[in-house]
């Protein structure tokens, strides 16, 4: 199936917006496991956390990122990768938001993996539809372009931090990039399955 440029361009946004959510997402556990902060209540802070297991939970997101990945990329190659990003993100954005709700460092670590594996899930199932839809000629900048939404989703993450400075307002207005992505994506037509 061939897809008109604007089309095109309209997926590489679309695509590019699960990145930047995914960003947020990642990001997000800096500024709520940071150390000393008189400027925001973190984590740390509320739920007396030692080194190790501030440790542990800061890096519960990016293990479940490892799962995330090939766990999604089979479900993609069953489902296809359409059904797979929203699946990926609608369950990331649920986690994201409970995270918010997290009564201790076991929970908000048990959270933290679960959104870390729908969010690196959707952050490899986008890419790889997203180069899958375009030529040959348009791979380098697909890639760039979703770089970019993904460093601006950084930015946005900080931005988040210093306007809700409480730990469990950032985790649930980080959510809010991915309820966006999944409102896009009920508007958007759907595509072919690969």
């Amino acid at each position: 199936m061939t897809i008109t440029a604007a089309e095109y361009s309209l997926y590489l946004f679309f695509f590019s917006w699960c990145w930047l959510s995914v960003a947020v997402s990642a990001f997000t556990d800096v500024f709520v496991f940071a150390k000393e902060r008189r400027d925001i209540l973190t984590a740390t802070e509320e739920f007396r956390l030692n080194p190790s297991t501030r440790a542990a939970v800061y890096s519960s997101f990016y293990l479940g990122w490892l799962f995330g990945d090939p766990f999604f990329g089979w479900i993609a190659d069953k489902w296809g990768r359409h059904p797979s990003v929203y699946i990926a993100t609608a369950l990331g954005l649920i986690f994201q938001a409970s995270c918010a709700l997290a009564v201790g460092p076991y929970s908000l670590f048990s959270l933290r993996l679960f959104a870390g594996v729908c969010m690196g899930g959707a952050d490899l199932v986008a890419y790889v539809h997203c180069i899958e839809l375009s030529g040959v000629q348009q791979r380098a900048t697909s890639g760039s372009v979703m770089q970019c939404f993904f460093a601006c989703g950084l930015c946005l993450a900080a931005s988040f931090a210093v306007v809700f400075p409480d730990w469990r307002q950032l985790y649930f207005v980080a959510a809010l990039p991915t309820a966006l992505f999944i409102v896009l994506f009920i508007i958007q037509r759907s595509s072919i399955t690969y």
